[in-house]
């Protein structure tokens, strides 16, 4: 089992060494990281949003999840879970899915915290 972590390993030194060997994947990479350190401010601002929107989610809806049957997979009752569904929110992978299962259980007023986050 061990041996195969380690050739595992050694898997990975092969992604590397295509990035060392050609030029242009290179010079896409060296972008990448530099775009990561111009918008490092506004990573940290949305990964705080995230945090919060989750922790309010788990505040608002989290009693309610578990009372009627559903066949999303997240719910607001672990702070895990609300992370996933917040990033959704953020996405709108399927918000609409969340608020119609979220309205049912608590009361139209739930439609608010999804619009406005």
């Amino acid at each position: 089992s061990t041996v195969v972590v380690v050739f595992r390993t050694f898997r990975l030194f092969r992604t590397v060494k295509i990035f060392s060997n050609f030029k242009p994947l290179r010079k896409i990479m060296n972008v990448l990281v530099s775009s990561m350190k111009q918008t490092a401010f506004l990573n940290i601002l949305v990964l705080l949003y995230l945090l919060c929107a989750s922790l309010v989610g788990m505040q608002l809806f989290g009693f309610a999840w578990g009372t009627e049957p559903t066949t999303l997979r997240a719910s607001y009752e672990t702070f895990w879970k609300s992370i996933i569904i917040s990033f959704q929110l953020m996405t709108l992978d399927g918000w609409v899915d969340i608020m119609v299962h979220t309205v049912r259980t608590t009361s139209y007023a739930a439609a608010f915290y999804f619009i406005v986050a």
